[in-house]
């Protein structure tokens, strides 16, 4: 067993004996408690969503990779339907600071990556940074989306709005943008591969692009990762109107993979990256993070055109 699987057993032992099996189920579904597990949960353990999300919060952080700070932090997205996504920081060494991932990020990748289409609040472990409050407004309806943090032992958590946190902002409405990020787009993006190729990596990368959120450049672009088990995780581009809140395609493929595996380490065997390019690539910052995340792993580059 892993310290990750033993940090996990863990921390779920805290909980009730009844509620173990529902969320011994969060590994397996890449950091996910269904609606069902978590309208379970709330029966069995007679709390509120909000009080389940902060109690979750430690089990998150498990996730956390953090060679650079040594500081976890973990984060719970409530969906629509009350389906719980988790997310961890994750850090690299060797990189600057700049392309840490934050726990919001990864929480809220997750969600999208599994098919959520809003975000109704997000629970963090700590207060959640100005970074982040600039990444959760480009979310679509981002006015009413709640931050849940602890607040101490008399109260269990404390909730509010991100507009407060964050007032007289700039978000996709102020560059003329009808909806913002996870919002189903009005002309989905069709892109075609300038050089074919029928490798399931490739592919991947392929539709993680045309899945992505570049409104402001249409630099839209995928990642995707072949692991030592055989398994492809991929991961899309999310811009934003501030442009430095985005999170890169290698980025995320980086999150959402490292919240469906419960070993230490991971192992890949390949990466290939997709673009649409425009006035901006990926294709260096792309090279970069992967030299330092996975040495000797060479990264498979397509260029790819707009269908019309």
């Amino acid at each position: 067993m892993s310290i990750r699987e033993l940090k996990f057993h863990q921390a779920i032992n805290r909980f009730p004996d009844a509620a173990r099996c529902r969320l011994g189920s969060i590994p397996d579904n890449g950091g996910k408690l269904s609606g069902a597990d978590t309208m379970a949960l709330l029966d069995i353990m007679d709390l509120k969503i909000e009080e389940l999300m902060i109690d979750l919060l430690p089990v998150a952080g498990i996730w956390a990779v953090a060679p650079i700070s040594e500081f976890h932090v973990g984060a719970v997205a409530r969906s629509l339907d009350s389906e719980l996504y988790l997310g961890a920081n994750f850090e690299i060494k060797g990189l600057p600071l700049n392309q840490t991932i934050h726990a919001e990020q990864a929480a809220v990748m997750n969600a999208w990556h599994q098919g959520a289409k809003k975000i109704l609040s997000i629970a963090v472990s700590a207060a959640t940074c100005g970074y982040c409050r600039q990444f959760l407004y480009e979310l679509d309806q981002n006015q009413e989306l709640a931050v849940i943090t602890p607040a101490g032992e008399s109260k269990k958590h404390h909730a509010e709005k991100l507009s407060h946190l964050l007032p007289k902002a700039f978000g996709p409405l102020d560059l003329k943008m009808k909806s913002g990020l996870m919002s189903s787009p009005e002309k989905p993006v069709k892109l075609e591969l300038k050089t074919p190729s029928d490798d399931p990596l490739i592919l991947a990368a392929l539709k993680a692009a045309e899945r992505s959120y570049a409104p402001y450049t249409e630099n839209y672009a995928g990642c995707a990762i072949l692991t030592a088990d055989k398994n492809i995780y991929a991961g899309r581009y999310a811009e934003n109107a501030a442009f430095n809140p985005g999170i890169s395609p290698l980025q995320t493929v980086i999150a959402c993979m490292n919240m469906d595996w419960t070993s230490d380490q991971l192992k890949i065997d390949r990466a290939a990256l997709v673009e649409h390019p425009s006035k901006c690539v990926q294709k260096g910052a792309a090279e970069l993070v992967l030299a330092s995340f996975a040495p000797g792993v060479p990264l498979a580059y397509h260029e790819a055109a707009i269908i019309e």
